[in-house]
């Protein structure tokens, strides 16, 4: 069994899962899930959406065990400032600056949302 990445070791990556990104926040993957699909960034099947490759919030790669679905992981850096921009409050007392260039819509969906955000 693998050993959970720290805070730390996660803010060292250019990519992460949703797993990692709940550790992040403090919260589960499945949190994290309902903020993106509340953005129009993930879709409940399990998938994110077109606007989330185009924002380049997505790498897909093949699994190393033939699976036949890719592995998506999310760019650390841009999808931490779109869930601090949405509410979400880091562990860590690092700051957070919403990079460039993040669509208008994502800005928008932002403002919308932000109230009407549930976190546990």
């Amino acid at each position: 069994m693998r050993r959970k990445k720290s805070v730390a070791e996660i803010m060292l990556l250019e990519y992460v899962s949703l797993t990692e990104l709940g550790t992040l926040f403090g919260t589960t993957s499945h949190w994290i899930g309902r903020d993106l699909a509340a953005m129009g960034l993930w879709v409940p099947c399990g998938k994110p959406t077109p606007l989330a490759y185009c924002e380049g919030l997505i790498n897909s790669r093949e699994y190393d065990s033939g699976c036949e679905y890719p592995l998506n992981t999310w760019h650390r850096e841009k999808t931490v400032a779109v869930l601090v921009a949405r509410g979400r409050k880091l562990k860590t007392s690092a700051q957070v600056v919403l990079p460039q260039p993040i669509s208008k819509y994502i800005v928008a969906t932002l403002k919308t949302s932000h109230s009407s955000a549930s976190k546990p």
